[in-house]
């Protein structure tokens, strides 16, 4: 399970964030953390490492690599970046699922261009018996 957010974000829309000693992990990530677990459960261990930006040099942090440890077959991980101000293509805001017989990849728009957003994507492909077959059921 890997989650990347590469975008900017707007942090100056929320005052009370400035200041405070820890910012990203607790207001953000954290999120995606709780989803991981939703879905693997409980990891053995974790290691993560969250930084500043040069440009946000006043709040915490804005950028977090997360890794949670569960088996040497199961890897699931979040890297965030809410410093990319280098425009809607080179951006990135997703989550992405992948087992032994198939992949689910969800774009959440909202953390594009924010406040305004793009439409969100839902994408699978499935295995089956030597044959792939590739779904995209909404956007």
């Amino acid at each position: 399970m890997e989650i990347r957010m590469n975008i900017y974000h707007p942090w100056h829309l929320w005052e009370f964030l400035f200041g405070i000693p820890r910012m990203e992990m607790l207001y953000h990530s954290i999120h995606y953390m709780d989803m991981i677990r939703y879905f693997l459960g409980d990891p053995a261990k974790v290691y993560a490492k969250t930084l500043k930006h040069p440009k946000m040099a006043q709040l915490a942090s804005t950028r977090s690599i997360i890794l949670m440890e569960y088996d040497d077959m199961v890897r699931a991980f979040v890297n965030t970046n809410h410093g990319h101000e280098f425009g809607l293509k080179y951006q990135d805001s997703f989550i992405k699922l992948e087992g032994t017989n198939g992949a689910i990849r969800t774009t959440l728009g909202m953390n594009l261009d924010y406040p305004s957003g793009v439409p969100d994507t839902f994408e699978y492909v499935v295995l089956e018996k030597g044959r792939r077959r590739n779904g995209n059921p909404s956007h």
